[in-house]
């Protein structure tokens, strides 16, 4: 189990940052002097850390009889500073990408690996897709996974959103999830569903230059290629396959 100061850096505080906004919610209001006996980090680290929680909108100070004291601000205040770093990351993303499309030697393949893998494919394609656009999905299990709890929110939600989006689908389902499909698919618009007799250990979803194929292993993997030739082949495959599926 993760403590509080594992979580803090995950979230995107340094070691020193933590252990000063941790110290500072314990302390409340206090001097620089204590913070360094409290933490027992060099004074010249403390005052670059708690310069930077200021601009982060994590820390605050106020003047006191001629006395700087600093005070961390309520730790709801975290989530303003994800906030902007999201809106960073939004800023960020389509200035990035054609850096990543003019590369000499652009990655042609990516494995991604557990929950956080499969989400950023799935956001990926939201990202991509417009009103009206479609992708296409061979030798799906289910809609859902009944194993994987949190995987199964998640493809729920990405249907819900798809939807939403206008975004259609067309998947080829194996034959013998037809019932729960059946059972699930009049929840969802924008969707059109056949099926396969023949099983499979993995499904494909393609979409504009995109490949991905998601495994069925102990651990969720999701191997996706970028190239429009192959993703082009694989829909022409699909085209086929759908004609043979059954309703």
């Amino acid at each position: 189990m993760t403590t509080l100061a594992d979580d803090l850096e995950a979230f995107g505080l340094t070691p020193n940052e933590t252990k000063i906004y941790l110290a500072l919610l314990k302390l409340g209001p206090t001097t620089s002097g204590k913070i360094i006996k409290e933490t027992k980090i060099r004074v010249s680290a403390v005052y670059y850390a708690l310069n930077n929680l200021q601009e982060k909108g994590l820390v605050t100070h106020v003047i006191k009889a001629n006395r700087k004291q600093f005070q961390a601000a309520e730790p709801g205040q975290l989530l303003a500073f994800a906030e902007e770093k999201r809106r960073l990351a939004e800023d960020l993303i389509p200035r990035l990408e054609p850096l990543v499309k003019s590369a000499k030697e652009p990655v042609s393949a990516v494995v991604h690996e557990g929950y956080k893998g499969y989400k950023g494919v799935y956001d990926r394609l939201f990202r991509t897709l417009k009103k009206g656009d479609e992708y296409f999905v061979f030798g799906a299990r289910q809609i859902g996974d009944p194993v994987n709890e949190e995987l199964n929110i998640m493809l729920t939600s990405f249907h819900r959103l798809r939807e939403k989006r206008g975004i259609k689908a067309k998947i080829i389902f194996n034959e013998d999830v037809r019932k729960n499909v059946l059972e699930k698919t009049p929840e969802f618009k924008l969707m059109e569903t056949r099926f396969m007799a023949t099983p499979t250990n993995s499904y494909v979803l393609t979409y504009a230059d995109r490949v991905i194929t998601f495994l069925f292993t102990e651990r969720l993997l999701a191997v996706e290629i970028v190239s429009k030739e192959v993703a082009d082949s694989y829909r022409e495959f699909f085209k086929l396959m759908w004609k043979s599926a059954e309703r």
